[in-house]
Order: structure tokens, then C-alpha cells, then sequence
């Protein structure tokens, strides 16, 4: 009896701090709101994860850079999407999306369709550098290595 009941708490616990995120809601928002989407994806014990948790997503200029561009979700190893009225789990939406390296960010248009991906741990720095190549949409005329040549060549001036 105790065990069943130590089940239950454990599952409510649990669900209490899984979150479900509908994605086909959140592009039909962006659209709304004529902005792209964001996706960052963590998994507990990465140091890596909670670094640009605690750092990058609370630096003032990448938050700010984030709002003008995008709508940002975070997404957790117990959290689970929605896509076409299918609930999926964090590492099915990872495989979907070929998301192989933890912290991940997926960047989408309102449409849905596949940005960029950006794998593994980025600092202050390179992370808004990624937030607006994307954001931008300078990605439709340069590639990511022109953008940061032009970035150092203004941070120079």
C-alpha cells in the first residue's frame, strides 16, 4: 500500500514540472506576431546546459535580441511537444529534429521549416551572434562566417 502510494506522489511530482508545448499553437502565433521560433533544448546534469541557462539566456542583450526576433520556448528532458495532435517526447522531438548534442537550440520559421541547428555549448558571444544571423534572416543573402566577418569588422570601427 505505502509503495502505491509513494508511486503516485512520485508521478504527480513528476508531472507537476513536465510541461507540454504545442508547436503547431506556437507557429500559428509566430505567424501571428511575424516572428520566427527558437527552440531550446537542455537535459539535466549538463553542465553545459545550465551554463547557457544561467548565462546566456539571462545576458540583457541576448534576451533583448531574442524578443525582437523570435518566439522562445524552452524545452526539458520530462517535457513534451505536440505536433499535429501528437504528444511526443523530448528525445523523439530531438531524433525528428537530428538535435544528436545537448544544450541544442532549434531555429524555425512560422512555417516550421528548419533554420538552423546549433549543437553543443555556445558562449554569450557566439550564441548572439547565432540569434542574429538567424533573426535577421541574413542567412537568405550571406553565410554564418561572412556574418561574423562583418560583425568583428563593426565591433573594429
Amino acid at each position: 500500500m505505502i509503495q502505491k502510494f509513494l508511486i503516485i506522489i512520485l508521478l504527480l511530482i513528476t508531472s507537476a514540472y513536465a510541461k507540454e508545448l504545442n508547436l503547431n499553437a506556437l507557429l500559428e502565433d509566430a505567424k501571428k506576431q511575424n516572428k520566427q521560433i527558437l527552440l531550446f533544448l537542455h537535459i539535466p546534469n549538463c553542465e553545459y546546459c545550465t551554463i547557457m541557462k544561467k548565462e546566456n539566456l539571462r545576458d540583457k542583450e541576448t534576451v533583448d535580441t531574442i524578443d525582437k526576433f523570435f518566439l522562445f520556448k524552452q524545452i526539458g528532458a520530462k517535457d513534451r511537444v505536440v505536433i499535429d495532435g501528437k504528444s511526443i517526447s523530448h528525445k523523439e522531438f530531438a531524433k525528428k529534429y537530428s538535435l544528436f548534442a545537448f544544450p541544442s537550440s532549434l531555429f524555425m520559421n512560422s512555417n516550421g521549416r528548419v533554420l538552423y541547428r546549433s549543437m553543443g555549448f555556445r558562449n554569450i558571444d557566439e550564441y548572439l551572434t547565432e540569434i542574429k544571423y538567424i533573426g535577421s534572416k541574413s542567412y537568405k543573402n550571406i553565410s554564418m562566417d561572412e556574418f561574423r566577418e562583418n560583425l568583428e569588422f563593426e565591433k573594429d570601427d
